[in-house]
């Protein structure tokens, strides 16, 4: 049985209650909460770990926007107006981004293979 909310888990509820209007990016999140300099994969891991638990149980509605190409997600809290977050990955120069709620799966990355296989049989279709 749960004893409440873990160490980051709190830490991460604090900050969006009280910053609900403003996007981090998980780069951000992990320099705060840890007091790191150099943000590893297991601060990253850890981090996203304690998002999903803490939306998923806390009345917080975090929402994530995944930039192609990045591990560097934006996390927020839902009900901002789209136009602040498009006009903020505009600057960051994102263009395909998909948001979806913290307690999803990241979208899965294609894989090159699969790509140049559906070309061989589209090319190979188009010649029968």
């Amino acid at each position: 049985m749960s004893r409440g909310l873990g160490k980051i888990q709190s830490q991460l509820f604090g900050l969006f209650q009280k910053n609900p209007t403003r996007y981090f990016s998980t780069e951000q999140l992990c320099r705060r909460i840890f007091r790191i300099r150099r943000v590893e994969k297991k601060h990253r891991v850890s981090l996203i770990r304690a998002i999903k638990r803490t939306s998923e149980t806390q009345t917080l509605d975090i929402y994530r926007a995944v930039v192609k190409h990045s591990n560097n997600d934006l996390w927020f809290i839902h009900g901002r107006p789209n136009a602040a977050l498009n006009s903020l990955l505009h600057k960051a120069g994102a263009r395909n981004v998909d948001v979806a709620p913290a307690k999803d799966r990241r979208p899965p990355k294609k894989k090159k293979f699969e790509r140049s296989r559906r070309r061989m049989s589209n090319n190979s279709a188009s010649e029968a």
